[in-house]
């Protein structure tokens, strides 16, 4: 058996990794996931990735559309998981002091990135800040 401590982590570390799966932990660092950070959106393309608030408050954002200005925001709650469909764009904003659990693919060499449009970057930090 192996015991992982989640305490004293920043930003996206793997803490464990499987066969086909690992574990990853989001624990908040301003320049990584903090409000300030929340200018990509990511996209996995051949496999879903799931998350789980341990603390704090933590929000998944998406596009409506591939190159949508409008945006879902999700606010991730404890004793619920969140999965993020392959193929679907996403970005994941985080308050100080909050961590989340992540399970994905042991490969995620199928990730890519692009820009979020400034208007839904402004909308998203006014929504967040009431």
């Amino acid at each position: 058996m192996e015991t992982i401590s989640l305490t004293q982590r920043s930003g996206f570390e793997v803490i464990h990794n499987s066969e086909n799966w690992r574990i990853a932990v989001h624990a908040y660092e301003e320049t990584v996931n903090g409000i300030t950070a929340f200018k990509e959106w990511g996209v996995h393309e051949e496999s879903q990735e799931a998350f789980i608030l341990l603390d704090g408050e933590a929000w998944l954002v998406l596009p409506e559309e591939e190159d949508s200005k409008d945006y879902q925001l999700h606010r991730l709650e404890k004793k619920n998981v969140f999965v993020v469909q392959k193929k679907e764009y996403h970005s994941i904003i985080l308050a100080p002091d909050s961590r989340v659990l992540i399970m994905e693919n042991l490969d995620m060499s199928d990730s890519g990135k692009k820009t979020v449009d400034p208007k839904v970057i402004q909308a998203v930090r006014e929504r967040l800040k009431k």
